[in-house]
């Protein structure tokens, strides 16, 4: 610190202007591009992206009372893995089916379109007589589709 105090002193008046107004730029420069700039696009992005979420939460929430709404088919008896498995195969989804009991599976779907994930689920449930007990949807990437494990009953 003293050589940097000594150092300092030993310059002209002009030359400490001059060393001020340029360290007054750098600073200036490593603020703009450290921490200004990156907010800024962040929250450009973030502007295009609220209202596109936005219209998936309606979206999500239309079809959410659709499945809520749709009465539950008939139970059956039979074998509910293979009625899981019917269902499935009707509407092309291809998915890794876990028997936890009799009466119970958990349906892991690994990639899905967001729009189809809760019409698949509602078909299921009224053609296999089955409720839907726990549902995670997720996906990392923004192109539409997602990851479903869903957990199914008979009722």
């Amino acid at each position: 610190m003293n050589k940097l105090k000594e150092f300092w002193q030993q310059r002209q008046p002009r030359e400490r202007l001059y060393l001020s107004v340029c360290g007054a730029f750098a600073a200036f420069a490593i603020l703009y591009a450290g921490i200004w700039q990156p907010i800024s696009d962040s929250r450009t992005q973030l502007s295009k992206q609220v209202p596109q979420m936005q219209l998936q939460l309606a979206e999500l929430q239309r079809q959410l009372a659709q499945v809520k709404a749709t009465p539950a088919g008939p139970s059956r008896n039979g074998d509910l893995r293979a009625a899981v498995q019917a269902s499935l195969d009707a509407k092309g989804a291809s998915a890794d089916i876990q028997a936890l009991s009799a009466d119970k599976l958990q349906i892991k779907i690994v990639q899905i379109r967001f729009a189809d994930a809760l019409p698949l689920l509602a078909a299921l449930r009224s053609e296999t007589g089955s409720r839907i007990s726990a549902l995670n949807v997720s996906g990392a990437a923004h192109n539409g589709l997602v990851q479903l494990t869903a957990l199914v009953e008979r009722q």
